[in-house]
């Protein structure tokens, strides 16, 4: 009887350890089943990071852009200068003739000094030991239209030149055109001399000066 009793007992234990053995792999199965779902996701995340690297291009520092074309625009138009004309200049200048008076000799008649001016008080080119020079010659403005239409002229100007070598007073002897005359006194009157020299002194002088307006260089 207890033999039996015995190996009934044995069964037993082996039937329980058995079961214990299925409830452990029933505990243990899902835990690695979670432990390799875990490890390929990491697998997978790997992957795809590895790909995303190797696909992506290398960052390059993109090139400048170009600069900006300059708008086209027209350049300004020329300014046209006015053309100087041709001065005759008379550089060992003309005295005037006549003993009545530094304007004696215009024969047109058509002005009187400011101030008479006697014989005594300004000498003639002839008389003096050395004539004016011409330090300081400014051109007259030619006028526009008579330049356009390539008219040209000539004026002669009577002239006193003080002992400073400054014009002191001008007027027109004759002209080929009025037109011409206001730019040829406006430019005479600042025209510098090397004044006349008599007995070693400077002294005042009048002079003949013709002035040529001329479109031809």
């Amino acid at each position: 009887m207890r033999i039996q009793r015995e190996g009934g007992g044995d069964w037993l234990r082996i039937w329980a350890g058995a079961a214990l053995l299925t409830l452990a792999v029933f505990l243990v199965l899902p835990l690695t089943q979670m432990a390799s779902s875990r490890v390929q996701r990491l697998r997978l995340l790997t992957a795809v990071q590895t790909v995303a690297l190797e696909s992506e291009p290398p960052s390059e520092t993109p090139p400048p852009p170009p600069p900006p074309e300059p708008d086209p625009t027209e350049p300004p138009p020329p300014v046209l200068a006015e053309a100087a004309p041709s001065l005759s200049l008379n550089l060992t200048l003309e005295a005037v003739p006549g003993a009545g008076g530094p304007w004696a000799g215009n024969s047109l008649g058509m002005w009187e000094p400011v101030q008479a001016v006697s014989a005594t008080e300004a000498f003639r080119v002839e008389d003096l030991e050395r004539p004016p020079e011409v330090l300081s010659a400014v051109p007259p403005v030619y006028p526009a239209a008579l330049r356009r239409a390539g008219v040209e002229g000539r004026v002669v100007l009577l002239v006193v030149v003080d002992e400073q070598g400054r014009v002191e007073e001008a007027r027109v002897e004759r002209s080929t055109r009025p037109e011409f005359e206001a730019p040829a006194l406006e430019a005479i009157r600042k025209w510098r001399f090397r004044p006349g020299m008599k007995d070693g002194q400077p002294v005042r002088t009048f002079l003949r000066q013709p002035i040529r307006f001329s479109v031809s260089p």
